[in-house]
């Protein structure tokens, strides 16, 4: 399920999935963030928290390359 989350000035928007792994991460797939994490995990919006600065850094870079293909 897409959800949405305000960072900073920011809205967001990502995607949590569900796996098998020991330890929480987040990933940018085709320009949305997912977030992989074990199952019955319950701190997302701790995770994006303090994850925030490296989000923003990313969906800035994402968005400059986007920018840049539709400019050629």
């Amino acid at each position: 399920m897409v959800k949405t989350a305000t960072l900073g000035n920011n809205v967001i928007e990502h995607e949590a999935v569900e796996r098998h792994v020991k330890y929480p991460r987040l990933e940018f797939k085709t320009g949305r963030l997912m977030l992989i994490v074990p199952k019955d995990f319950q701190e997302e919006d701790k995770l994006l928290e303090k994850k925030k600065d490296w989000i923003l850094k990313k969906a800035l870079e994402i968005e400059s390359v986007k920018k840049g293909a539709k400019e050629k």
